[in-house]
């Protein structure tokens, strides 16, 4: 069940970036994205099973 609650967390974080392909600013890395929501640590505690 881990492993399809990072797919979850992956899913979140990658969806704020397909959605801005219209913007001219780069846009930020997913790890970035995932920090700044505060959802990097949980995403790697799934990953990492820890």
């Amino acid at each position: 069940m881990k492993f399809i609650s990072a797919l979850f967390f992956a899913a979140a974080a990658i969806a704020p970036v397909t959605a801005d392909t219209g913007k001219e600013e780069p846009a930020a890395s997913i790890i970035d994205l995932a920090a700044a929501d505060g959802k990097y640590g949980t995403l790697l505690s799934a990953v990492t099973n820890t």
